[in-house]
């Protein structure tokens, strides 16, 4: 369940119409949905290491994604 939602966000994503305000961000959240989709494959998998370099990549193109988006003075909610 948890690739598939992985996968149509993905997909989601990449279909997206992008407001040319944030058009240098976008790319960070593309990865950011990928690394996801891939860290849940490898978990389903059972390959641990792999989860979690695909898990810290996607979190590090989270940081990239919000910190562009604040420097064009957009802001997304914080996750809890």
């Amino acid at each position: 369940m948890i690739r598939e939602a992985a996968e149509a966000r993905l997909k989601a994503a990449r279909k997206m119409q992008i407001p040319k305000e944030i058009v240098a961000a976008h790319p960070h959240l593309l990865l950011c949905l990928e690394n996801a989709e891939r860290a849940a494959s490898a978990a389903a998998e059972g390959d641990h290491q792999r989860f979690l370099q695909f898990l810290r990549q996607s979190r590090e193109e989270e940081g990239l994604f919000r910190a562009l988006l604040a420097q064009l003075k957009f802001q997304l909610p914080a996750v809890k």
